[in-house]
């Protein structure tokens, strides 16, 4: 018995001695949880028009159903190692390609990342364009009277209106007391009619001030935004030579309430140092010398906190300063009816008339109307909610009820 119990112990000593140690844990990160964030708006109408697109979208026929603008997005950001916050935001959005015969197309207009801290940001990649930043007008869709309402895009064949809306930004953005803001940014504009001067593909550089007030008194401040820029677009000599613009812009609250607002948006532009004469293209309407005023009157009713209905009328005019006789103005009237958290009945009726030297490149039609009923649903969800991006996929979605 005890030689068996000898074999045993050296069996068992000599099986360990082959055996491998266990091996010790590998040592872990720290785990940070990014912030998720999913925001969407699906927009739907039913369109009766005649003549050429409304909105400065080109030709074609506007009597269709019509889901350009709806959109979703997809965000993630978290707090860094030291301070601040990083975070990433991709999105697309459907266009109206109607008068090109291809139907919808989706088109990338969120994909940037951005690191921010208290009095200083950083964001790079293809986001809305510093100058449309300043405003936000009441239409239906934001490219309704984009001619007006925004900075138009020089490099633009016109044949989407999202391309001065977005473009290729790289920006830094300074504040005070989340108060002032000074944005300086490099931008590659999207040059669909080839006319861009730059091998680098930057072909726009400017800066912007704006001083937006206290969130939470947007309704009963009087001048709860404001803001101004200047932009220096590269545009090939043959093609008239570099353009300038300056524009400025601000909501002013008529009647300051939380229940029944009524407030005046107003964006003045003006743009030189273009030297083309004539207007033959889409392309030559954004290019050209010229000034430009948009204006809109909203009245906003929120009996309990919360918007129940909205009605508003927007109204732009352009004039060209090379170009004898050409000018153009358009109207939208806009109403909305909540029908439930993001859910809204929507009704918009919109005129456009051109002078003749604007005709041609309307392709001989010299105005345009629509009538549009439908619905918009808009939404936004955040998990794991733990910081704060001011990019976020839900700031960034168009606001026909803007703050």
């Amino acid at each position: 018995m005890k030689r068996t119990f000898n074999t045993i112990l050296i069996a068992m000593a000599a099986t360990l001695a082959g055996a491998q140690t266990q091996q010790s844990p590998v040592k872990e990160e720290t785990a940070f949880q990014p912030q998720i964030e999913i925001a969407g708006s699906g927009v739907a109408t039913l369109d009766i028009g005649r003549e050429g697109l409304f909105g400065g979208r080109g030709l074609g026929s506007r009597s269709q159903i019509n889901f350009s603008d709806s959109s979703l997005s997809f965000g993630a950001a978290q707090r860094l190692y030291g301070k601040g916050i990083g975070s990433f935001t991709i999105g697309g959005l459907t266009t109206d390609e109607s008068n090109t015969g291809r139907g919808k197309q989706v088109f990338l207009h969120q994909a940037f990342l951005d690191f921010q801290d208290l009095r200083y940001e950083a964001y790079l990649g293809r986001t809305n364009t510093p100058s449309a930043q300043l405003l936000t007008f009441p239409t239906l869709r934001e490219d309704d009277l984009v001619d007006y309402t925004t900075v138009a895009n020089p490099f633009s064949d016109g044949g989407n209106a999202e391309e001065h809306r977005y473009s290729n930004v790289a920006a830094v953005a300074i504040n005070s007391n989340l108060k002032h803001f000074v944005n300086v940014h490099a931008e590659h504009q999207i040059d669909s009619a080839g006319v861009s001067d730059s091998d680098s593909g930057l072909n726009s550089y400017g800066v912007t001030y704006q001083y937006l007030g206290n969130p939470a008194l947007t309704s009963i401040e009087r001048f709860p935004s404001y803001g101004l820029g200047f932009e220096h677009r590269a545009v090939k000599d043959s093609a008239g030579g570099a353009s300038n613009v300056v524009y400025a812009g601000g909501v002013i609250n008529l009647r300051p309430s939380v229940t029944n607002r009524l407030d005046l948006r107003i964006l003045a532009q003006s743009s030189f140092g273009n030297d083309t004469s004539a207007l033959a293209t889409l392309n030559d309407t954004y290019r050209a010398d010229h000034q430009a005023v948009a204006v809109s009157l909203r009245n906003l009713y929120s009996p309990f906190g919360r918007p129940s209905s909205q009605w508003s009328l927007t109204a732009g005019y352009r004039t060209y300063s090379k170009v004898t006789d050409a000018n153009s103005y358009g109207v939208a009237l806009s109403f909305v009816k909540s029908l439930g958290q993001g859910f809204d009945l929507v009704s918009q009726v919109g005129y456009e008339r051109r002078s003749d030297a604007m005709a041609a490149a309307f392709g001989g039609h010299r105005d345009a109307a629509v009538f549009q009923i439908g619905l918009v649903f808009n939404f936004g969800s955040t998990f794991n909610q733990s910081v704060g991006p001011r990019r976020s996929p839900t700031n960034l979605l168009h606001k026909y009820i803007p703050n």
